[in-house]
């Protein structure tokens, strides 16, 4: 039933708003990093080409939102943090509880989901640089 997948003081959307902060930065491959950090000690970095010869991963989730709406059925393609992770060589059993934790969290089936106190809070999409 769809409104089984609502949390509690959502309503559904069928698009996502497009919600900004300021004029989109225009920035240049070459210059663009993406940097794995455990607290403020970079583990790894990857440049734009390395980050996109990661496999992608295809799914359907739901996206609930802070601003109080969710989008259902929502299908997102990109890099996995696991794959990050598994790059970086951070593996191990606390590695893959906390990444098990993430994906109940964003699937929305951890404790206190359904009842408001998910610690659940955005999700984030990567995009190419605009150039």
């Amino acid at each position: 039933m769809v409104s089984d997948r609502i949390p509690p003081g959502q309503h559904p959307r069928r698009q996502s708003p497009v919600l900004t902060a300021g004029a989109t930065p225009r920035i240049e491959a070459a210059h663009w990093t993406f940097t794995l950090k455990v607290g403020p000690r970079p583990v790894e970095a990857w440049s734009w080409s390395e980050f996109n010869a990661f496999p992608r991963t295809k799914m359907s989730r739901d996206i609930p939102c802070v601003t109080s709406w969710s989008k259902l059925s929502t299908v997102w393609e990109g890099v996995t943090v696991v794959d990050i992770l598994a790059d970086a060589g951070l593996t191990g059993d606390l590695i893959e509880m906390d990444i098990e934790l993430l994906r109940q969290l964003l699937n929305s089936t951890a404790p206190g989901a359904r009842d408001g106190r998910s610690a659940r809070r955005a999700r984030h999409h990567h995009s190419p640089p605009p150039f």
